[in-house]
């Protein structure tokens, strides 16, 4: 089966000299709204910046879309609350990101906490400008590359 274009596009890899080093999502369920999913850092490239300039990237893309704020569910809160989001009940976030909870098998006992972020597109633009500099090592040779253009 080909892959989902629609899925692909979401997506983000980080490539550190040849190596898969990390991943993140970002789905877009309304106009002003959308959600960081799929992150994932290789353990060998953690608490290098990698998974914030994963982060940060989807936040550029979903600001020049015009969303206004972003959601996640995580098993690692701090890490988002370092980069501005804030713990939310799950009620506060649009209804279409429930569909996606129906099928999920923890979906009665969830155990992911819902951080949500307010954005706009000069206030990315100002924190990506602070953030480029002195990031670590593995990170700056480290390249972030839409999945989609991957595809042939």
């Amino acid at each position: 089966m080909p892959p989902d274009p629609e899925g692909i596009r979401d997506f983000v890899v980080a490539d550190a000299d040849g190596v898969l080093a990390g991943c993140g999502a970002l789905h877009f369920y309304t106009p002003q709204a959308g959600e960081i999913r799929s992150l994932a850092v290789d353990p060998a490239f953690q608490k290098t910046g990698l998974g914030r300039k994963i982060v940060e990237a989807l936040e550029v893309e979903a600001a020049e879309a015009g969303l206004v704020s972003l959601f996640a569910f995580t098993y690692v809160p701090d890490f988002f609350a370092r980069l501005g989001y804030e713990e939310v009940d799950r009620g506060a976030l649009p209804s279409k990101a429930w569909k996606d909870c129906l099928r999920c098998p923890k979906c009665q006992n969830c155990d992911e906490i819902a951080v949500v972020k307010h954005i706009n597109s000069e206030h990315i633009r100002h924190e990506m400008n602070g953030s480029a500099r002195g990031v670590a090592s593995p990170v700056a040779s480290s390249h972030l590359i839409p999945l989609s253009s991957l595809q042939k």
